[in-house]
């Protein structure tokens, strides 16, 4: 009896038929009864009905387009700024259009994506809208960017998307006869933009060569995320089964991960597959699994069914030449590493693959680099021949000398040193988890009911070591290199570098080469916490060449480490990729519980945060959230502090009315768990600057004053100028303005107390001040001279530039200086969409579009008006609230440009 098929196997395999000519379906079913006679007869009955139907003319082409209005073609359509050329393709969702901007502000083209009309049920269009949040979410250059969105006239929902000039990855391979490595180094690229996707829990779930483009300059890029499946949607179940329900059978088979086939839950893995897939094609020339399948069912069971022929044992002649070598050469090219890497992505169950594309990129660079892979286990004898193919010259003299002595007993002898290494590791291991909880115990044990610092806590384990573990060298360095991280986590590091020089100590008496390691790559992020950053790179460069060859259990925390470094220096770009290999080592060897995955987490959400990756910083922070929720550790100061950076993430990408709740939460826990029921300063700065963006002026002024008193009682001059800020600015939108005059005098008299004053701010505030006392071209002169002080017409770009270019559009417009207002809202706009590329979820994007709309409007450029209110009334809705004033004030202005 053969096997039940899945309704997806069935899908797949009804879409081939009906896309075949009505003279081929016959040899096509015939070989399906071979191969299958049950799944032949239930495609035999569904193939019946709609030849049925084709007699009837259901949905025939005249009663489809009377059904649903469309039209032969679409060439010559406005769409906002856009005009229609010709079609690119069509697809299961919709179809893609060529269209040129046409609105005289600058040319471009772009590449239009509309829904499917027959698909305008509820689920289809939140399929659609679901495509353009996961878009939204990608700010990568190796992915189509989103540039707009919107509906029709007809009310079809539509995607501007980045126009990609390119061929498929595997068609750009041959045409440009690239060798294996350069494959490989193409490949490595397209991980990364896949990788992004996974660090914002996006699955792409159908990665073929079709979705992926190379460009003439040879850049990869990533395309078509209509199916993608979003891990932390938060819908809830009901809303995730709808729209999981509507994609069903959306996968192309030749790619597909056995999960896929088999209806089972989707995760990062799955993408992992079909990068395995694509790779072992573009360097064999063939499927790994069902090379000479004869029907799709069959391909489809050996997904399931068929393990991989290794790579190395892949290469044909045909696939030799196209590659530009003999089959020799690349078997021996494969064996090994790369063997391994394809066989780990290509597992049939996700756990044993890679976790993320981000491990396997780790893997594959590593690979070109000639250092190991965590794909092959890590043996002396295997690490040896990588440190050899890495220094080919300094070793070659050395081996002809030494060959003589150590003849054919070599292999035998690294392999008992291999096993006794791995037995005393085992072995200390186990004695080092009995010791630590031994020594905890002994920690609390003398205690006692009195309260007690963390401070006081450290200490005493301190002494506690040196009393009773002297004798244990190993696990006496261990411990005190944790508790030196732990007195640099409240800030004592002098005590934190005392006990890396203990560490230091027995360490060498054990022989721990990897603790020494690690112990100097601590200092070097110690040195860096204590603002001596020479001397932590002058460190850090010593270490390179070890942190290169470390073991797996030191390199990943060292690389770390030098994220947070070079994120402390102002190189948050650099530290970025760092952090990524750092992490994906940790999950490569399952630490993903550890609080030093929590604190690599938060390091690379950090450097994302510093180099305005603002919306990939979210994610991470929300995965933070995520795992520390999951590990039981809801409740603690690092969850608050997460908690805290999430609500600022939202608050900088202009979602305003996500980022308040967020943020009074966390204000809220903090005064609980806080023993003088006071909220820590930076979470009332983030929330009163919220609450001012929200018009909720009450609100902010209370939470304002509190930061004032609290930062006037602990003599912190920085904190108060900025309470004072908010209590201005505040005032001026509740007309008070003696009070607002009171706070700005008391707010420049704080000016000699602080360390790095900020003029541009004064000025910022003294145009305010003049614009609420109706004084219009007194304000619009504070405003630019304080784009002046701040470096603004020199290039620089700060965090308050976005909202002052905003106050500068607005006193131009009020002084009939249209053109000049347009300049400044362009700027203000382009500045938010750096921010948000999710257009209509940012009140900052709807701000500056609505001062453009005015600026236009007042220009008499009615249909451009139209245009910027299309998005600035969603977005200002959806991130500062239909109630907000400029809400309001945007629909106010649509309905009198005569809009919708």
């Amino acid at each position: 009896m053969s096997p039940r098929h899945s309704d997806r196997s069935l899908r797949v395999l009804l879409d081939e038929a009906l896309e075949l000519p009505a003279d081929a379906r016959s040899t096509w079913l015939a070989r399906q009864r071979e191969a299958d006679p049950a799944l032949a007869a239930e495609l035999e009955g569904l193939l019946a009905a709609e030849a049925e139907l084709d007699r009837q003319g259901f949905l025939d082409d005249a009663g489809r387009e009377q059904l649903l209005g469309e039209r032969p073609s679409l060439s010559g359509q406005r769409l906002g700024q856009y005009t229609l050329v010709e079609p690119l393709g069509q697809g299961g969702m919709g179809s893609v259009w060529l269209a040129r901007r046409t609105d005289g502000r600058y040319e471009g083209e772009v590449a239009i994506k509309f829904l499917n009309l027959a698909l305008l049920g509820q689920a289809g269009i939140a399929r659609f809208r679901r495509e353009g949040t996961l878009l939204a979410r990608l700010t990568h250059p190796n992915i189509a960017r989103l540039h707009d969105a919107g509906v029709a006239e007809a009310g079809q929902p539509y995607l501007v998307l980045e126009r990609i000039k390119g061929l498929p990855i595997d068609e750009y391979c041959d045409a440009h006869g690239l060798p294996p490595l350069e494959r490989v180094r193409l490949f490595a690229r397209l991980l990364d933009a896949v990788s992004h996707a996974h660090a914002n829990f996006i699955v792409h779930r159908d990665l073929k060569p079709s979705n992926i483009l190379v460009t003439e300059a040879g850049v990869p890029k990533l395309l078509d995320f209509g199916i993608a499946k979003l891990l932390d949607d938060g819908q809830g179940a009901a809303g995730s089964a709808t729209l999981t329900e509507s994609g069903l059978g959306a996968f192309t088979p030749e790619y597909a991960a056995p999960e896929q086939v088999l209806g089972e839950p989707i995760s990062a893995a799955t993408d992992v597959y079909s990068l395995g897939v694509l790779l072992y094609r573009l360097l064999a020339g063939r499927h790994p699994t069902s090379e000479g399948a004869r029907t799709p069912g069959e391909h489809l069971r050996a997904i399931v069914d068929t393990d991989p022929a290794r790579l190395s044992d892949a290469v044909t002649q045909p696939a030799a030449r196209a590659l530009g070598g003999s089959p020799e050469r690349l078997r021996k090219l494969y064996l090994g590493d790369l063997d391994n890497i394809l066989a780990k992505a290509l597992r049939k169950k996700p756990a044993e693959r890679y976790p993320t594309a981000l491990a396997m990129a780790d893997d594959l660079g590593r690979y070109l680099r000639d250092e190991p892979v965590s794909a092959r286990p890590d043996s002396l004898g295997y690490r040896a021949s990588k440190f050899v193919r890495r220094h080919r010259a300094a070793v070659a003299a050395a081996a002809v000398s030494a060959a003589a002595l150590v003849g054919g007993a070599g292999l035998s002898f690294s392999q008992m040193l291999e096993a006794r290494r791995q037995r005393d590791e085992a072995t200390f291991q186990a004695r080092r988890a009995d010791a630590q909880l031994a020594f905890h115990d002994l920690v609390f044990s003398t205690v006692g009911d009195r309260p007690i610092t963390m401070l006081d806590l450290l200490d005493r384990g301190r002494d506690l070591l040196r009393q009773e573990y002297v004798g244990e060298p190993r696990f006496t360095a261990s411990i005190s290199a944790m508790l030196a991280r732990q007195y640099g986590e409240i800030g004592s590091y002098d005590k934190a570098l005392a006990m890396l020089a203990h560490s230091d100590s027995f360490a060498r008496l054990a022989g721990g080469a990897e603790q020494l390691l690690e112990n100097r790559c601590h200092r070097a992020a110690f040195l860096s916490q204590w603002d001596k950053a020479d001397a932590a790179h002058a460190l850090l460069d010593s270490l390179h060449p070890l942190i290169a060859t470390a073991p797996l259990a030191v390199r990943p925390e060292c690389l770390i480490m030098e994220a947070g470094i070079l994120t402390d220096d102002q190189q948050a770009d650099s530290a970025v990729p760092i952090a990524r290999r750092g992490i994906a080592l940790m999950e490569a060897r399952g630490d993903t519980g550890e609080a030093n995955y929590v604190g690599a987490l938060d390091i690379l959400a950090n450097a994302l945060e510093n180099s305005h990756r603002r919306r990939e910083a979210l994610a991470v922070y929300r995965r933070l959230a995520d795992l520390l929720d999951r590990t039981g550790r809801r409740e603690t100061l690092s969850r608050n502090a997460i908690s805290n950076n999430i609500g600022i993430a939202l608050s900088n990408l202009g979602q305003l009315r996500e980022a308040e709740p967020v943020l009074r939460e966390t204000a809220e826990q903090f005064r609980r768990t806080n023993p003088a029921h006071e909220v820590h300063p930076a979470i009332m700065v983030n929330l009163a600057r919220t609450l001012l963006g929200l018009d909720r002026l009450d609100s902010a002024v209370a939470w304002s004053r509190q930061l004032r008193v609290q930062a006037a009682r602990e003599g912190i001059p920085e904190l108060e100028q900025t309470a004072l800020f908010f209590l201005v600015r505040a005032e001026l939108a509740r007309g008070q303005i003696p009070e607002a005059a009171a706070n700005l005098a008391a707010f420049r008299a704080l000016i000699p107390r602080l360390s790095r004053p900020h003029p541009d701010d004064v000025l910022q505030l003294e145009g305010m001040m003049a614009e609420g006392r109706g004084q219009r071209a007194e304000a619009r002169r504070k405003y630019e001279e304080a784009l002046k002080a701040g470096g603004y017409f020199e290039g620089r770009r700060g965090y308050g530039t976005r909202g002052l270019l905003a106050l500068a559009s607005g006193a131009a417009l009020a002084t009939g200086d249209a053109a000049q207002a347009l300049v400044y809202a362009r700027a203000a706009d382009s500045l938010a969409m750096e921010d948000s590329l999710a257009l209509t979820r940012s009140a900052y994007v709807g701000e500056a579009r609505l001062l453009m709309a005015k600026a236009l409007a007042a220009r008499a450029d009615t249909a451009g008006a139209r245009a910027m209110l299309a998005t600035a009334v969603p977005a200002l809705a959806f991130g500062a609230g239909d109630a907000h004033p400029l809400t309001r004030e945007a629909e106010a202005l649509r309905a009198r440009l005569g809009g919708r």
